[in-house]
């Protein structure tokens, strides 16, 4: 982990941003520092970033609770916002996610078109059936419905934008897109979300 003394000094309103805690519609684990990663499988930014994010995650597990919000800014993009909720009800995200990515950025898949994206879905365990009885469900829209509040609650313009505690907020634009500064953003925000926590504890 990065002490904050060792850690670079970064700086609000240049490396990240304050944001508004009781605008936060995202349930959290108490427990755990809450991390909102802002993204959409199409977005080539957030394909870069995942990487970064991946590896920050597995060392971060234990401190960390960490969520998606999939947004739509492109045309297509609810498509794809809504197999990401898809992949969660039925507990394969984190398995799946990479396999999205994997596809769309590197095999050049267009999983923006449904029958494509179905017959992706099929090569991955999802029948049709299951596809048609979850992707149109009251419940998957509902979620979909909460995912854009949440984006228009923390003011979400950019992505990835990582939300930190329901306090911090930073992004690739902040960072000239360098995922590893990005990173490095977040990791100091938990960690100085961390002591502060534990100083009022003490």
């Amino acid at each position: 982990p990065i002490s904050l003394l060792a850690a670079p000094l970064y700086k609000e309103n240049v490396d990240y941003t304050l944001v508004n805690s009781a605008s936060s519609t995202v349930p959290s684990n108490n427990k755990k520092i809450q991390v909102i990663e802002f993204f959409n499988y199409g977005c080539p930014a957030c394909n870069r970033f995942e990487p970064y994010l991946e590896k920050w995650l597995a060392k971060n597990k234990d401190k960390v609770d960490f969520k998606r919000v999939p947004v739509v800014f492109e045309s297509g993009w609810q498509n794809l916002a809504k197999i990401y909720y898809l992949a969660q009800n039925l507990g394969i995200e984190k398995n799946l996610s990479p396999k999205i990515f994997n596809a769309i950025h590197q095999k050049g898949q267009n999983l923006t078109n449904l029958e494509t994206l179905k017959a992706f879905l099929s090569s991955q365990g999802i029948s049709p059936e299951k596809f048609n009885n979850t992707f149109n469900s009251p419940s998957l829209n509902l979620e979909l419905n909460l995912g854009e509040k949440a984006m228009r609650d923390y003011h979400v313009f950019e992505i990835p934008t990582i939300i930190i505690a329901g306090k911090y907020k930073t992004s690739a634009g902040l960072t000239q897109g360098n995922d590893q500064k990005l990173i490095e953003i977040v990791g100091y925000l938990v960690n100085k979300t961390s002591q502060m926590t534990n100083n009022k504890a003490a």
